[in-house]
């Protein structure tokens, strides 16, 4: 599981905004106690364990045609660490990768080009997607748009553009804010 915590703090309930990246284990329907609205319990499971995410039912509704059993998704929101309880992520936005068993792109990425836009005065933001992008070392260019000062430059950093990236990246940043341009399909 990839979890990148925005906020370190180890009080008894941090309420950390979070991104994960896990497979879906089981999904449990509830509904809730006053208006009877369905939402649900996802539990993601990797080598070292489970955790619950909490779909409330706007955010289930948006998302439940799209999210199955075994099936991979990059999860937004916030964890909440409470003394004698199970750690939760109550979900805010569900990314569903759409081939969970898809290989590593090895093609050449030297005619592609990944755009990125978020706040990059926000340095925890900021070293955390610069994390993502070494992660992924490879030939394709990086360009980054900075969303306060609307200012695009060329990041230090290319990568190898695969669906992992992508992924993690629209974990972190969110849906919109993260395109792959391939040159040769204008």
């Amino acid at each position: 599981t990839n979890i990148i915590l925005a906020n370190s703090s180890s009080s008894q309930n941090t309420n950390a905004a979070s991104s994960l990246t896990d497979g879906i284990n089981s999904i449990k329907k509830v509904y809730t106690r006053n208006s009877n609205k369905e939402m649900a319990i996802i539990t993601i499971e990797d080598l070292y364990g489970n955790i619950d995410l909490m779909l409330f039912p706007a955010i289930y509704q948006k998302y439940k045609d799209n999210i199955e059993e075994d099936g991979m998704i990059t999860v937004r929101g916030k964890l909440s660490l409470r003394d004698g309880e199970t750690p939760i992520v109550t979900v805010d936005g569900i990314s569903v990768w759409h081939d969970k068993d898809e290989q590593v792109n090895t093609e050449n990425n030297t005619d592609k080009t990944l755009y990125i836009k978020f706040d990059t005065n926000d340095k925890t933001i900021y070293n955390k997607a610069m994390l993502i992008l070494s992660v992924y070392s490879g030939e394709c260019p990086v360009i980054c748009k900075c969303t306060s000062t609307n200012k695009a430059f060329k990041v230090n950093k290319k990568v190898n553009p695969n669906n992992l990236l992508i992924n993690e990246l629209v974990g972190l940043l969110g849906e919109g804010s993260v395109v792959l341009v391939d040159k040769n399909n204008n």
